[in-house]
C-alpha cells in the first residue's frame, strides 16, 4: 500500500510537470539551460541608455528613408444604387470592375479655387521679363476625378497687346493632373507654351501639340538646354519614392520663366518702342530641385511669330472680307497660296488703317488688327498683367443621409 501510494504521487508529479511544460509551448530541453549560458546572456543585454540611443538612431534613419509607395494599380469605387442606376443590381452597392467605366452621377460638385497676387515694386518697369515661383508638390487626392484635367497651380504669361481680342502668345502650364499623361502619385509639371491664338499645332510638348498629337518638324520651336535633364512630352514627373515633407506642405520645387538674350539678343532699355531691331528674346524655363538646378528648355524667338502674315491673311479673309473678290481679298488669297510675295502684299494693304494701327492708338481694340512680329514674345516683353492660380473642373461629391439625419459625403 505504501509503495502504491508513492507510485501514485510520482505519477501525478510527472503529469503536473509535463502539463506546465506543455503550457509554455516549449520542450523541456529548450526551457532549461546551463547557468553559465544564462549568465553570459544577461551580460550581453544592452543597458537602458544604450537601448534609448539605438531607438533614437533607428527613428532618425526611418525618418530619412524614402516613403514606401502603396502597391496598388487600381482603386475600386463603391457607389450607391441611385448614383449608378444603370449598373445597380437589386439595391446592392455598385462596385465597378477594373475594365468598367461607369457614368455615375454625383449629388453635388465641389469647386476649388486658388489664386495669388503678383506684387511689383513701385520703382520697377512695366516691362515683364519673367516670373519665379517656389511651389509645393503633394498628392491632391488618392483617386483623381475623371471630370477633366486639373491645373493645380500655374501662371499665364501673355504677349503685350500683340492682338486686341485675346493673347496671340501664351506661356502657361504648371502643376497638372490627368491620367492621360500617365498615372502619377504627385501632380506633374507642364512647361509649355501656345502661339497663334492657341493653335493646335503649337509646339507644346517638344514635337507634340494640342490633344497629344504629333506636329510637323517645320513647326518645332522648343529646344533643350540641359544635358542632364530631358523634359518629355508627358510632362515632368516627381519620384514617389522620396520624402514627402507632409508637415511642411509638400516637396519644395522652384520654377521660373525668364526672357533671356540667348538667340539674337541685344541690349535693351525699359519700355523701348516695338521694333525688329530691338533684339530677340528667348523665353527660358528653369528648375530648382534637389537633383537639378538650372535652365531646362527654351522657345526660340521665331516660334512666336513664324508665318504670322499667313495667319493674319486667313483671319482677315474669314472675319472681314469673307473671301470676296475684292483686290485686297485676292491679294490675301494669293499670299496664302504662294503666288503673291510679302512685298507685293504689303503694297496692297500697307495703307489700310488696320495694318497701320498700334496698340497705343485710341480704339485700337475695337477694330480688326494685323498682328506684327515685333509685338510677339520673340521681340517684346510680356504683358505686365500676370495672373496665377488654379484652373480645374469641379470635383464630384456623393452624399447620403442616415436614419438619424446625419449627412455623410464622399469626395
Amino acid at each position: 500500500m505504501r509503495n502504491n501510494r508513492s507510485l501514485r504521487h510520482y505519477i501525478v508529479s510527472i503529469l503536473v510537470v509535463m502539463t506546465l511544460f506543455g503550457c509554455s509551448g516549449e520542450s523541456p530541453t529548450q526551457t532549461t539551460a546551463p547557468a553559465s549560458d544564462q549568465k553570459q546572456e544577461i551580460e550581453e543585454q544592452p543597458s537602458e541608455d544604450q537601448t534609448e540611443a539605438e531607438e533614437e538612431k533607428a527613428t532618425e534613419i526611418d525618418t530619412e528613408s524614402p516613403n514606401q509607395p502603396e502597391k496598388r494599380e487600381w482603386f475600386a469605387g463603391v457607389y450607391l444604387p441611385r448614383h449608378c442606376p444603370e449598373a445597380a443590381n437589386k439595391g446592392e452597392f455598385v462596385i465597378p470592375t477594373k475594365d468598367e467605366i461607369l457614368e455615375c452621377k454625383s449629388d453635388h460638385f465641389l469647386e476649388v479655387r486658388m489664386h495669388a497676387e503678383v506684387v511689383r515694386s513701385e520703382n520697377s518697369s512695366e516691362d515683364l521679363y519673367g516670373v519665379q515661383q517656389y511651389l509645393r508638390i503633394f498628392q491632391m487626392m488618392e483617386h483623381n476625378p475623371t471630370t477633366g484635367q486639373f491645373g493645380l497651380w500655374g501662371q499665364w504669361i501673355g504677349d503685350d497687346r500683340a492682338r486686341p481680342h485675346g493673347p496671340f502668345n501664351s506661356i502657361e502650364g504648371g502643376l497638372f493632373i490627368h491620367d492621360k499623361m500617365g498615372r502619377s502619385k504627385f501632380p506633374k509639371y507642364m512647361a509649355s507654351a501656345a502661339t497663334h491664338l492657341y493653335s493646335p499645332l503649337s509646339d507644346t510638348g517638344g514635337g507634340w501639340g494640342f490633344y497629344e498629337a504629333r506636329i510637323d518638324c517645320s513647326l518645332l520651336g522648343r529646344v533643350t538646354l540641359s544635358n542632364t535633364l530631358i523634359v518629355p512630352p508627358n510632362l515632368i514627373s516627381f519620384d514617389e519614392d522620396q520624402k514627402t515633407f507632409d508637415n511642411e506642405g509638400g516637396i519644395y520645387l522652384g520654377t521660373s520663366w525668364v526672357g533671356l538674350p540667348i538667340f539674337g539678343g541685344a541690349e535693351r532699355i525699359d519700355e523701348q518702342p516695338w521694333s525688329l531691331d530691338s533684339g530677340k528674346i528667348t523665353w527660358t524655363f528653369l528648375l530648382d530641385a534637389a537633383n537639378f538646378s538650372g535652365p531646362a528648355i527654351a522657345y526660340v524667338p521665331e516660334h512666336w511669330s513664324r508665318r504670322v502674315d499667313r495667319w493674319n491673311s486667313l483671319e482677315f479673309l474669314d472675319d472681314l472680307f469673307e473671301w470676296d473678290q475684292s483686290l485686297t481679298a485676292n491679294s490675301l488669297i494669293g499670299f496664302v497660296e504662294g503666288t503673291v510675295s510679302q512685298e507685293e502684299l504689303y503694297e496692297v494693304i500697307g495703307n489700310e488703317p488696320w495694318f497701320l494701327a498700334q496698340p497705343d492708338d485710341p480704339g485700337w481694340d475695337e477694330n480688326p488688327y494685323w498682328v506684327k512680329a515685333e509685338q510677339t514674345l520673340g521681340y517684346s516683353p510680356a504683358s505686365p498683367y500676370l495672373p496665377t492660380g488654379n484652373e480645374m473642373p469641379p470635383i464630384p461629391v456623393f452624399s447620403q443621409i442616415d436614419d438619424n439625419g446625419r449627412t455623410f459625403i464622399k469626395i
